[in-house]
């Protein structure tokens, strides 16, 4: 066989966060952080409610896993500034260390005249939070005249398995019900978009809340989270802020199924119900499955034309002492043939007797980001060396040769999830049969006639 290759375009299908609005923090609406955020695998969130009873503070922790090596740490904590003609930065105590915090959300409707504020800090570089099961204990506040409602962690993380799509918002977004206009009863929605992939995959959703007060059991204060998505589909999950991570504070957290074609996921609050809660919005975190560190990678070979006659003056007659099994003949028959090819090829060229073969191999990578690849086959050798195929992306290599015998072999593809280095493979057949041309007619014996012999007897 002798054979050249061409490589043909790649066909882009990325997975990627289409860019966001510049960096800011809210007043009464979400936004991308003003200190911006690392590129990760994935993120994980905890929180604690500090509340002990009205205006009490009570120390907690904040118990959170990370799976992966550090790459940013966002502390977040909600509260009450109740001297409200002097505005100032608030301090926590985490792990025995005083950390100062940047105000970037405050609303001033609340009914008690207080300033409802939320702070973040960027504690990264203060080796608090490692890879592994982590404890943040909150003992306190430097300021008498601020009433903490509860904090929580972010921590975007590098488990080798690649870079995940993730969106963060924050901010201050307050609903307060009853008290309020009707504007104020509902939060402003948030809508993630996102490049739309040809499978389906999932998104992580995360959200930091606090002020749902359920200390009285009296009362039941009752929202709706809602998550839709651009195909119009939409969950409702209602009466799930409800404190659960102590008093006043909440960290809600949906895996989401996200269909092939989609390519948006809006998330909202609403305080509705016969008694609305008054809730805080601090954080919205969105991961799509984008999805790093899984080896889904594919191969598709064939071959065109799958069936060649070869010309008289070409007779290989090595080829005719081939034997084939009926039972082989008819599997590859079944596996091979019969879906609506064109069988018809020309008279070949120069040099090769018959229409040279061309072998196409699709390779798509329907898993992490991958380098390194190669195309390889088990009877022409390399096809093609791809430096890096993105996660949702396709290509295409093409080679050609001159088939003579009757050939079954094999394509394999072979790269390097980007990151771990793990291998991923996969591998695809393709056969042409090749019919030998014959000289003379073969021949026959007369057959016996058993009735005539029955005649002379």
């Amino acid at each position: 066989m002798k054979g050249r290759t061409v490589l043909m375009g790649v066909a882009a299908l990325a997975l990627a966060m289409i860019p966001r609005m510049g960096a800011a923090d809210g007043d009464e609406i979400l936004a991308p952080p003003s200190v911006g955020v690392s590129a990760g695998s994935g993120y994980v969130m905890a929180g604690v409610g500090l509340v002990e009873r009205k205006g009490v503070f009570a120390p907690g922790d904040i118990e959170i896993d990370v799976p992966g090596a550090v790459e940013q740490v966002l502390l977040y904590w909600q509260g009450r500034n109740r001297d409200v003609a002097t505005p100032f930065e608030t301090t926590l105590i985490v792990n025995g260390v005083a950390i100062t915090g940047s105000q970037i959300g405050i609303s001033t409707f609340d009914q008690n005249g207080d300033d409802v504020v939320v702070y973040r800090a960027d504690i990264t570089d203060l080796g608090l939070v490692s890879e592994g099961a982590n404890v943040l204990s909150i003992t306190g506040t430097l300021y008498a005249n601020f009433f903490t409602s509860g904090a929580g962690a972010l921590v975007i993380f590098d488990d080798g398995t690649g870079t995940a799509a993730i969106d963060v918002r924050d901010g201050l977004d307050s609903a307060f019900g009853p008290a309020r206009p009707d504007d104020e009863e509902v939060t402003v929605p948030q809508t993630v978009a996102f490049a739309p992939a040809d499978f389906d995959r999932t998104a992580e959703v995360t959200l930091f809340v606090s002020e749902v007060d359920t200390r009285n059991p009296d009362r039941t204060r009752t929202s709706t989270v809602v998550i839709s998505l651009s195909d119009g589909s939409v969950l409702e999950f209602p009466n799930e802020l409800m404190s659960v991570d102590g008093a006043l504070w909440d960290t809600f957290r949906k895996t989401v199924d996200i269909p092939s074609g989609v390519d948006a996921l809006t998330v909202e609050i609403v305080s509705e119900g016969d008694d609305p809660a008054s809730l805080v919005w601090l954080t919205n975190a969105v991961s799509i499955d984008a999805p790093g560190g899984e080896c889904d990678l594919h191969i598709d070979k064939t071959a065109h034309p799958k069936f060649i006659k070869l010309p008289r003056r070409h007779h290989d007659h090595g080829h005719a002492r081939h034997r084939w099994s009926k039972a082989l003949l008819a599997w590859l028959y079944k596996h091979y043939f019969g879906y609506g090819h064109d069988w018809s090829h020309g008279g070949g060229s120069e040099d090769c007797p018959v229409e040279e073969v061309t072998y196409s191999y699709e390779v798509t990578n329907r898993g992490g980001d991958l380098e390194d690849l190669t195309i390889t086959d088990s009877k022409l050798g390399l096809i093609a060396d791809i430096p890096f195929l993105a996660s949702g992306e396709s290509v295409v290599a093409e080679t050609t040769a001159c088939i003579t015998r009757t050939t079954i072999n094999k394509g394999r593809v072979e790269g390097f999830l980007a990151g771990s280095g793990d291998r991923c493979e996969a591998k695809d057949w393709a056969l042409v049969l090749v019919k030998p041309a014959h000289h003379h007619k073969p021949h026959h014996k007369k057959k016996h006639d058993h009735r005539r012999h029955w005649k002379r007897h």
